[in-house]
């Protein structure tokens, strides 16, 4: 995944809500053939909080100080107008449930990881290509909203955030990394190749 300058994370653009009322939430879904090796948009926000989620492969998100890695059924709460971008490897498919500030029981103020169980994934799915009298959808939606909020028993351990330095001397090193995680130096030989010292 490409990282971006903290000048292009200070210049995100806001793209406009997909939410329409009544509706109280909308899901948009990315192929890897979509994006593969490139991220999926510049850095860039939403007025209304996200959940991104993988429904199958892996997708990684990422903002400005920090990266996630998804897996299926993971997913990274994100609150409204915090800047972030995605990439999906070969053969995956990441969502991304846009959910109005009005409609949640509570508000999304901090990046939070959380699992989406499989019966909410294949309703979030069914919502988008299955048409359905109005207002079923929004009881839906409002029931579906409800499920997400709610405090999970299973425990999320073994995933999560994964920081990035901000340190510009450490940028091609973490570049390189990122855009090839098999590669099969040391850490040592990796430091030498970008002129860096281990503390460093």
């Amino acid at each position: 995944m490409n990282s971006y300058r903290p000048e292009e994370w200070g210049a995100s653009p806001e793209q406009p809500s997909t939410i329409r009322p009544p509706y109280l939430m909308g899901t948009g879904v990315v192929t890897g053939e979509d994006t593969d090796t490139r991220p999926l948009a510049p850095p860039h926000s939403h007025p209304d909080a996200m959940l991104a989620w993988c429904y199958r492969g892996t997708v990684w998100v990422q903002l400005q100080e920090s990266m996630w890695r998804l897996a299926p059924g993971q997913g990274v709460w994100i609150p409204a107008h915090t800047p972030h971008t995605a990439r999906h490897e070969r053969d995956s498919t990441g969502c991304y449930t846009y959910i109005g500030d009005s409609s949640l029981i509570t508000p999304i103020e901090d990046v939070t990881q959380v699992l989406v169980p499989r019966a909410v994934q294949e309703m979030l799915l069914h919502l988008g290509i299955n048409d359905m009298p109005t207002d079923l959808r929004v009881r839906i939606q409002s029931v579906l909203i409800e499920m997400l909020q709610h405090p999970s028993a299973e425990a999320a351990d073994g995933w999560g955030e994964v920081p990035l330095p901000a340190d510009e001397r450490v940028r091609p090193l973490v570049q390189a990394v990122l855009a090839d995680p098999g590669d099969h130096r040391s850490a040592n030989e990796l430091f030498l190749a970008h002129g860096l010292h281990e503390r460093t």
